[in-house]
């Protein structure tokens, strides 16, 4: 089994990692149920959620497929969901590597793939684990910034908002991470065989005192001096520290990332 596990806003220094998965949570819940609600989940679906988080979404999950139902929650590491309903089954896995059982109606990943290398070897994976008639959904952050544009004047300081986008394309790009991975989503799923492919996107206009931006604030603290003394990321103090303030500036009105939401189902045979 693989265990390793590059997640890059991993080590909040401010927030612990079950309090930065339920600020995640408050803040997408709404989102992904609304969507869910949409392609709709049956009772006595089988399911599949992987990197479950808090396991707010299992909790959703498991009330909709009902006593009939299952709901998987596969992780590599256990001890952040607490107890869950009796018709969630905690698999131990690594998405890129192990079993991940099935066949199932509904395939759930969120804020995952994004930071993984192989995220295109686990999304085929997980395309291929739908019984036919069922549903992948995918949601993954989308960081469309440039530093010279109307966008980072319209913040209320470009110049913070020129540091910022810098010090966190630098980051993501040091991490490994593919900030326009998202957009393909939609023509992946395609790739993979699914049909009816459709997409939906959320920004949230938010400020340095919003919730929204702590765990990415937070991340960025605490893996920036890891990444320049590994020589990953080649961006002076100066720009650091400006890029930090203006995340954390009240008065400025940013959108820090789109939400990507997209989805598929296998065709029915």
């Amino acid at each position: 089994m693989i265990t390793q596990h590059n997640y890059t806003m991993a080590d909040a220094p401010t927030l612990s990692e079950r309090e930065r998965l339920r600020v995640l949570a408050e803040i997408h819940d709404p989102q992904t149920v609304r969507l869910l609600d949409r392609i709709g989940v049956a009772p006595g679906s089988r399911c599949l959620e992987v990197g479950p988080g808090d396991g707010s979404i299992v909790r959703v999950l498991a009330e909709r497929v009902g006593p009939a139902g299952n709901v998987v929650a596969a992780d590599v590491a256990e001890g952040l969901m607490g107890e869950l309903p009796r018709n969630v089954e905690f698999l131990l896995c690594d998405a890129r590597a192990d079993d991940l059982g099935g066949p199932y109606d509904l395939v759930h990943v969120r804020h995952l793939l994004l930071h993984l290398p192989e995220r295109e070897l686990i999304l085929s994976r997980l395309c291929a684990v739908l019984r036919p008639g069922g549903t992948v959904l995918v949601e993954e952050y989308f960081f469309p910034w440039e530093a010279d544009t109307a966008a980072a004047t319209g913040t209320g300081d470009p110049a913070g908002a020129a540091a910022y986008v810098q010090l966190m394309t630098g980051f993501l790009d040091a991490a490994g991470a593919d900030r326009l991975w998202a957009q393909r989503l939609p023509m992946r799923l395609t790739e993979e065989g699914l049909v009816e492919v459709s997409a939906d996107g959320w920004f949230p206009p938010t400020t340095g005192a919003h919730e929204a931006v702590l765990p990415i604030r937070d991340g960025l603290i605490a893996a920036t001096p890891k990444l320049r003394s590994a020589g990953l990321l080649d961006i002076d103090d100066e720009t650091v520290a400006r890029g930090i303030e203006f995340a954390s500036n009240s008065t400025t009105m940013f959108l820090p990332y789109l939400l990507v939401s997209a989805w598929g189902r296998r065709p029915r045979q």
